[in-house]
């Protein structure tokens, strides 16, 4: 943000009159599909380069810096205005900034720590936190894949890999799976996983088993194999490039898979990007094939920033750190491609 005297932006009457009349008509809407997490404003008036995300009694503002940045009071001004439009406390309105610049650079981190709270997706309750991480805990644009997988999952054995704080988990468990087992390589979000079930009353481990893990290697074990699940879930194949390695443990799976059992993926790139991630273009090939086979394929062509941000960084913020969960990682996402084979 820049120090400049404030511009016409700085008039936020047309911010919160488009703001209000979206939550007027989401509000009604939420309270149907029992959320207390969901958008209410998304870059509507170029003028205001915003996304507003309402979390139970606190708003998420990402600002997505353009050519002109807005001046420093001019956000302050947005967001004292977006409070109080809102009825939310101005403490409890967290600012993001995504900036032009590539790698983690891009953003801004609004403060080192910041209270953890709950909130309610049809039935379920996640625990999320605006302030301390980047990324809230809960992607919201992922809301309908859930709902997909649990649909799935009933008295079904079911993996979870690249679990994050394990919002699939909950899903399948809540939904009556026989099993499941979450892997993640974070010691961070697996205990974040562990609270997000037992918030959900499942605290049944041995039922619901959460390793920490680099999944790559996990599977290289081979322990997918051993235990025979019906469905995997793996979220998100191309948000970092792969070496040939770790291409080769992931086409073994989906061969594996194929014609045999399910299995779920969401990816940021359409097919035709797919190169970036296998690098073989004959496995390339190979992989799309058997995936396309039997898939109901759901596209959503919306831009994607966590893709942006895992490849602008030197290194992949959550396979590479020892850690992940300490450090700032990416924005809330829309995948630009789902799949689920269908074979069972």
């Amino acid at each position: 943000m820049t120090a400049a005297p404030p511009g016409p932006a700085a008039d936020c009457a047309a911010l919160v009159n488009r703001v209000l009349k979206n939550a007027r008509h989401l509000a009604r809407w939420a309270r149907r599909e029992d959320l207390e997490a969901y958008r209410v404003y998304d870059r509507d008036i170029p003028e205001f380069p915003y996304a507003v995300d309402r979390y139970g009694a606190w708003l998420c503002v990402q600002l997505f810096e353009g050519k002109r940045p807005l001046a420093e009071q001019e956000v302050v001004a947005h967001l004292d205005a977006l409070g109080a439009a809102l009825e939310v406390e101005r403490a409890r309105v967290a600012l993001k900034v995504r900036r032009r610049q590539r790698g983690a650079a891009q953003y801004e981190k609004l403060t080192a720590d910041g209270p953890s709270f709950t909130v309610r997706e049809r039935g379920h309750l996640f625990e999320v936190n605006l302030l301390r991480y980047l990324d809230t805990g809960l992607f919201l644009d992922h809301r309908e894949t859930r709902a997909l997988v649990a649909s799935e999952a009933r008295e079904r054995r079911v993996l979870n890999l690249f679990a994050y704080t394990g919002s699939f988990t909950v899903y399948v468990a809540k939904a009556g799976a026989a099993a499941s087992v979450t892997v993640d390589m974070s010691h961070t979000y697996q205990a974040w996983t562990a609270r997000n079930l037992a918030l959900n009353g499942l605290t049944d481990d041995a039922r619901h088993r959460l390793v920490t893990a680099d999944v790559n290697t996990w599977l290289e074990e081979q322990a997918w194999r051993r235990e025979r699940f019906d469905l995997i879930v793996l979220d998100d194949l191309s948000y970092v490039r792969k070496d040939q390695a770790e291409t080769s443990v992931l086409f073994e799976l989906i061969s594996a898979r194929y014609e045999r059992r399910s299995i779920m993926i969401t990816a940021n790139q359409p097919f035709s990007g797919w190169d970036s991630i296998f690098l073989d273009k004959a496995m390339t090939v190979a992989a799309i094939d058997r995936l396309v086979h039997h898939a109901t394929i759901l596209e959503m062509n919306v831009e994607s920033y966590r893709r942006r941000s895992a490849l602008a960084s030197a290194t992949s913020l959550r396979d590479s750190a020892p850690d992940p969960a300490t450090s700032p990682s990416d924005i809330e996402t829309m995948p630009a491609t789902s799949l689920r084979d269908n074979a069972s």
